[in-house]
């Protein structure tokens, strides 16, 4: 089954003349489909990509950081996490009014990440040392 795609205004390459007569690749406003975002049930494995791909998904429909980014975020919310949403707001919808994105998802993220894997990062982190060239370092920093 494929997922339900919503439409953004992009631009796309198309072949075209320059001033010079050459024929140079020219920037021309299209149709970009992008699918929706995923729902959030609450589990501790999945907040950090909801999260993510609720940034993206935002960001590229110009969505804005206010009460209609918020409301989008909610609307994917269901189980325990929907439950946690319903106490957050206090079951008012006046809660729009003043809630910035930044602030849900960071309480999304508070409420929702694995505190365990937190810690066990943090320990690998304070343990990381540079043993070999920096490129190898390097790599294990990423791979934390």
């Amino acid at each position: 089954m494929c997922p339900r795609l919503g439409v953004v205004k992009g631009l796309g390459v198309v072949e075209g003349t320059g001033g010079s007569g050459a024929s140079q690749p020219t920037l021309v406003p299209r149709e970009i489909k992008l699918s929706k975002p995923s729902t959030f049930s609450g589990r501790k494995t999945e907040v950090d990509n909801f999260l993510f791909e609720m940034c993206q998904y935002v960001d590229s429909v110009g969505l804005g950081t206010g009460g209609t980014a918020c409301r989008f975020v909610v609307s994917h919310l269901k189980g325990d996490s929907l439950t946690w949403w319903g106490s957050f707001s206090q079951g008012s919808t006046r809660v729009f009014n003043t809630l910035e994105l930044d602030d849900l998802l960071t309480a999304l993220r508070q409420q929702f990440s694995n505190i365990d894997e937190e810690m066990k990062l943090r320990d690998k982190l304070l343990t990381l040392r540079q043993m070999g060239s920096v490129s190898e370092f390097v790599t294990h920093f990423k791979n934390l």
